[in-house]
């Protein structure tokens, strides 16, 4: 009896603390089955049916919380998990808090955020605004239903945020990261010395306007690629990836519509699933180069474009969007990698918490050297789910 009463009064004093800090416990949990049909050039036709963990949204749990300070001043903090449902292990490279880890100061005149956050147009957390307005699927899905259409992004280590207050709709935005990964053993650990070429390094500036039924946003971001490793020279040919991003969305109630575009220069993800660094053709075995061959990478400049829309119904929501991206390397030859990708999805809601879905997609990304195709990569995608939010 006794034990239990401390209990009670444990728990008690959890709980009051917990409400005095406005702290929440959320996430989600999504499973289901997907089916993947994959032809490609040299590797010929492969089947697969899984059971899948987060094949519309990455299952995750998070902390957040929050704490006035004094009238107009705030104090927040998100720690955010992701977690392979199937397997329980840690996503993100084992990190513990891989989607989201940050503490950010609200003031009345903007708000700065430090910690582990998605970049500006990478699809992923609280400063996701290019693809959030841009992209009818938003970063989420998987396979041939909205990946590898946009130029890589994504979550990064030792970021700085600066958000300005919304003014006349519009709020203005900067990232800086130090060292975009300091958990990867091809990364050092070690962030503090931003003028080094030791590490990767990202920064972005960003507008988003808001009016009504009307949002648009524009990006202008860039990764700083490192040169050195241990001592020594790494991939020096890559030059700074720099891309300009514009997105746009008008609800028109019985549908929104979105429009995405980029232009990037010195990128160095083309759009292949699998396999997706831009490489140089090699001529003597008509393939690309090894990978294990640091000369073989090489950057592209070109565009991305995505248009899509979102349609309410009386059985729940109906998404669909098309992409089609054009690049060319610069190189001698100049290979060209290019992709089409058609996406169709739908969400059924049993609950305000609970939904089924359904997703469709073919996606073919190819690649030309002197007219000739070297690499090529057709996938079609059948996928069904459940995602549970608590």
């Amino acid at each position: 009896m006794k034990k239990t009463l401390i209990a009670l009064a444990a728990g008690a004093v959890a709980s009051t603390g917990a409400l005095a800090a406005q702290v929440q416990i959320s996430g989600l949990v999504d499973a289901g089955l997907a089916y993947n049909n994959t032809d490609t050039l040299w590797g010929g036709t492969e089947e697969t049916f899984t059971e899948d963990f987060g094949n519309h949204l990455g299952s995750r749990f998070r902390f957040s919380g929050s704490e006035e300070l004094a009238p107009g001043y705030t104090v927040s903090f998100v720690l955010e998990n992701g977690f392979a449902g199937d397997t329980g292990e840690a996503s993100q490279s084992g990190r513990l808090f891989g989607r989201e880890a940050r503490l950010s100061l609200e003031t009345p005149y903007g708000t700065i955020s430090m910690g582990r956050m998605g970049s500006l147009t990478s699809g992923n957390g609280t400063y996701d605004i290019f693809q959030y307005i841009g992209d009818t699927f938003d970063g989420g899905w998987n396979y041939a239903i909205d990946l590898s259409n946009w130029f890589g992004r994504s979550r990064y280590d030792n970021m700085l945020t600066l958000a300005t207050p919304k003014m006349a709709g519009f709020t203005g935005y900067f990232q800086y990261s130090f060292g975009t990964d300091t958990v990867d053993e091809d990364e050092p650990s070690d962030d503090a010395t931003p003028g080094d070429r030791d590490k990767n390094r990202y920064i972005g500036f960003g507008l988003t306007y808001e009016n009504g039924p009307l949002s648009s946003v524009l990006v202008l971001d860039s990764i700083l690629r490192k040169q050195w490793n241990d001592g020594l020279a790494f991939r020096q040919q890559l030059d700074d990836a720099m891309a300009v991003s514009f997105g746009i969305g008008y609800d028109f109630d019985f549908m929104k519509l979105t429009f995405g575009a980029q232009y990037g220069k010195n990128e160095t993800q083309s759009f292949f699933l699998n396999d997706s660094s831009i490489r140089r053709f090699d001529p003597t075995t008509g393939r690309k180069m090894d990978a294990a061959n640091d000369d073989a990478y090489a950057d592209a400049d070109g565009y991305t474009l995505g248009l899509g829309a979102s349609f309410p119904l009386p059985c729940g929501k109906l998404y669909a969007a098309v992409y089609y991206g054009d690049v060319e390397a610069n190189t001698e030859i100049g290979e060209k990698y290019r992709n089409l990708d058609i996406a169709v999805g739908h969400e059924y809601p049993f609950s305000k918490r609970t939904l089924s879905y359904i997703g469709l997609g073919y996606k073919q990304a190819w690649a030309k050297a002197d007219g000739q195709k070297f690499d090529e990569e057709r996938t079609f995608t059948a996928m069904v789910g459940l995602q549970h939010r608590f």
